[in-house]
């Protein structure tokens, strides 16, 4: 599953064939189409063929060498083995004690450069100040890093780390015979590809060869190896540790189920708790889904959600299971040199802009901002990072400077 499914090529794919199906059905004038998607075009010949309409098709696939490797070799496969082998070896001295058990919370997260912004330390992602907290109270607790960005900067910076809680690699949890099994089953599923054995229509309009064809792509690519190494991963966590608890950010990812499914292979009686940590828009469709899909997938004993407006939408929108949201707050957000408000007139309009980490997106938005409100004095602009993506990296891209215009205060608008 994507974080932002709505934005990915099928998606994109879907709205255009709807769309190009409406417009060759409402008028008898020759339809032009310019694409480069070879999978749309396939698609829309799929549908004419059917309707007896006439289609030329003159999108051709790039013959281009990275194109041919990823499309009909195992490359993206044996790609991912490797990396993973690497990265087991650099992970030698995190390795855990075999009688490690007595464990109390594990917090799985995503590791990235902005975790280790400060000597000898770090400051999780996600969590903010949850891991400190740990060390000071005394919990027994240990953080699980899936390594994201300049891996072997984050491995230079977990030997200089001086924390109570310890930090492991992933891979730290795997074994060789773990890593030649995800080889083995991902090889399978590229020779063996998942089929689509009924119809998936919208609207009456059967997608089923642009479904089948992203089926086959995800089968090929990598992606599949990558996350059943998180299920082996949580499963030998689960069974050397037995810990009582087990958080993780929730985003709705396959390798979020992957975790889940490991960890109850091993150690059942675990509660795992989920921490939906971001802002939500209706775009973020990854949260959404069908009831018949909500009754087979892994899901944790409990949904920690940022405010109650998201909560009341996940409950409302989302087919979740009753009962599993609780109402949290923003630990993310506590950076301590932008806590300070500053003081404005109660008049003003105020607004907030919450980034992604999509630094274009990012340097975009702050370029349209600062021509629509830098010399504007009735507004109060709210603007709030990404947590791997500071403002000040993307604005010193901006050709014009309006840097005056905004606050980065945390604080309450």
């Amino acid at each position: 599953t994507n974080k932002l499914s709505i934005d990915s090529s099928l998606a994109h794919d879907v709205f255009s064939f709807l769309l190009i199906v409406k417009l060759a059905g409402d008028s008898p004038e020759t339809l032009v189409v310019s694409t480069n998607s070879i999978e749309l075009a396939e698609q829309v010949r799929d549908w004419a063929d059917k309707k007896d309409v006439r289609v030329i098709t003159l999108v051709k696939r790039s013959g281009k060498i990275k194109g041919f490797l990823k499309r009909y070799t195992p490359a993206g496969i044996i790609r991912a083995f490797l990396r993973t082998l690497i990265f087991w070896f650099l992970s030698r001295p995190y390795r855990p004690p075999t009688n490690s058990t007595g464990l109390d919370l594990a917090i799985v997260s995503l590791t990235h450069n902005s975790s280790f912004s400060l000597p000898n330390a770090y400051r999780d992602v996600y969590f903010g100040p949850l891991v400190d907290h740990l060390a000071d109270s005394g919990v027994n607790g240990m953080v699980l890093g899936l390594i994201q960005e300049r891996p072997m900067q984050q491995f230079k910076h977990l030997k200089q780390i001086k924390s109570g809680v310890p930090v492991r690699p992933v891979e730290s949890y795997l074994t060789v015979s773990a890593i030649l099994a995800c080889g083995f089953k991902a090889l399978w599923l590229f020779l063996r590809p998942l089929r689509v054995r009924h119809p998936i229509e919208i609207d009456g309009l059967d997608l089923s060869r642009l479904i089948s064809q992203t089926v086959t792509q995800n089968c090929r690519n990598g992606e599949i190896f990558m996350s059943l190494r998180i299920f082996y991963a949580a499963q030998r966590l689960g069974r050397l540790a037995h810990m009582n608890r087990c958080i993780y950010p929730f985003e709705n990812r396959s390798w979020e189920k992957m975790l889940i499914m490991g960890i109850r292979t091993t150690s059942p009686d675990t509660q795992i708790a989920a921490y939906q940590h971001a802002s939500l828009t209706p775009s973020h469709t990854n949260m959404l889904m069908e009831l018949e899909e909500a009754q087979i997938a892994p899901f944790p004993n409990i949904i920690l959600t940022t405010g109650e407006i998201t909560k009341d939408w996940m409950e409302r929108e989302g087919n979740y299971p009753l009962g599993i949201f609780r109402t949290a707050c923003a630990l993310r957000q506590g950076q301590p040199d932008q806590l300070r408000a500053p003081v404005t007139n109660e008049n003003l309009s105020k607004i907030l802009v919450a980034f992604s980490a999509n630094l274009e997106q990012t340097v975009n938005t702050l370029e349209f901002l600062g021509e629509a409100f830098g010399n504007q004095e009735n507004y109060d602009i709210r603007l709030r990072a990404h947590p791997t993506l500071p403002i000040k990296s993307a604005s010193e891209i901006v050709p014009s400077d309006h840097s005056g215009y905004y606050s980065e205060s945390t604080a309450s608008l």
